[in-house]
């Protein structure tokens, strides 16, 4: 009798229908779900890419959270917040930011606490199930480490650093005219070498440059003083993930000859990021982004 239960129990865990805690909450979700990461320096990018994944049939957004941008940090009290950190401009320099599989976090407890506080935010009829914080950026070997390999994907949205940081140049502008702007550019590139070094150790990942999502008008031009950043290894993701253009700077805005040209590029940048994903890309998602839906996104 007790074999028999202790058999009847492995399979619902292989099956992702593990026992259930006291507040009715599973250690895992179905064996049909996958967690999709978005990640990215900043909200603008982030919720661009999230626009247009919330589009799709078979993905669920983190909806109905109450916390702002639906951002999945501040639903749960597992990890710190950026905020708890630093804030938003020095996050990544603490002790702390940068989480691994060796984090003392990493345990059946932490991964329950997050499902719990995340959970009742998607459909989870739904097979991909995705959420964005700027705060994943330091933390993706943990976040895979913790769910699982096969049940992550990781989209890491890149962004030009002058137009991730216009929100906050405005917010702050004393501190941005006194210190010229340096403390959110070495954020920038603090957050993106680490995760260039994190991107080895995870098994799906994927790279999507949002200037190539948006008109040319809508970022900075190659021309402005920071594309000296360029030629700075730093600041090039080398065969980073599907669509990134072997050697090409982020701070080298995309160049087109003509609206079709740059439609073709927008195609290009979608079928890749749903063939990653394994799902096809509706026609009706290409449809609102030329009726400007989501291409005149600011």
């Amino acid at each position: 009798m007790v074999v028999v239960f202790v058999l009847a129990l492995v399979v619902m865990v292989v099956v992702g229908l593990m026992v259930e805690d006291v507040d009715g909450v599973p250690l895992s979700l179905s064996q049909n779900n996958q967690l999709v990461f978005v990640i990215g320096v900043q909200y603008e990018a982030i919720m661009h890419v999230m626009d247009i994944l919330g589009q799709h049939p078979e993905v669920s957004l983190l909806s109905g959270t109450g916390k702002p941008k639906n951002d999945a940090q501040h639903l749960q009290n597992v990890f710190k917040t950026a905020h708890e950190l630093g804030g938003m401009l020095s996050f990544s320099f603490h002790d702390e930011a940068h989480m691994t599989e060796k984090s003392e976090l990493f345990t059946d407890d932490s991964r329950l606490a997050l499902l719990g506080s995340w959970r009742d935010h998607w459909d989870l009829d739904k097979p991909l199930l995705a959420l964005q914080s700027p705060r994943f950026a330091t933390m993706t070997r943990y976040l895979q480490a913790l769910f699982g390999e096969d049940n992550t994907k990781f989209v890491v949205v890149l962004q030009h650093p002058l137009h991730a940081w216009r929100p906050a140049l405005n917010m702050y502008w004393q501190q941005a005219a006194l210190s010229c702007g340096k403390p959110f550019v070495q954020q920038w590139v603090h957050i993106h070498q680490t995760l260039e070094e994190d991107m080895a150790h995870l098994k799906h990942v994927h790279v999507v440059r949002y200037e190539d999502l948006v008109p040319a008008s809508h970022v900075p031009t190659p021309d402005n003083q920071l594309h000296q950043y360029n030629r700075e290894p730093a600041f090039k993701f080398r065969g980073a993930g599907a669509g990134w253009r072997q050697g090409q700077g982020l701070m080298q805005a995309p160049r087109f000859t003509s609206l079709a040209q740059q439609q073709r590029q927008q195609q290009q940048v979608l079928n890749s990021l749903f063939h990653f994903l394994r799902v096809s890309r509706p026609v009706a998602l290409w449809t609102s982004f030329q009726d400007s839906a989501i291409l005149n996104h600011r």
